[in-house]
């Protein structure tokens, strides 16, 4: 699968994960154990990230669902 750009729409860290806008406006799920990172893996509102999308089984049918997720740029504040 081809990797795109996206930004961060919201992030938990307290679950663990959040959303993503892809760059066609898909928005896409989020885990913290696919973000690639040392120690703490999580990101914030506004990132600018790389990823693969994929199908994957979710709790209410198929979603789409980000792997290999690398932060490009910091938010420019804010955050969730």
């Amino acid at each position: 699968m081809a990797r795109e750009r996206g930004t961060v729409r919201w992030w938990k860290d307290d679950k663990g994960y959040g959303r993503i806008n892809g760059a066609d406006g898909e928005v896409v799920f989020c885990h913290f154990m696919f973000i690639q990172a040392e120690g703490f893996r999580s990101l914030r509102e506004g990132d600018v990230v790389e990823f693969e999308r994929v199908l994957a089984p979710g709790p209410n049918g198929p979603r789409w669902e980000a792997r290999g997720v690398v932060r490009l740029g910091e938010s420019g504040g804010g955050g969730a």
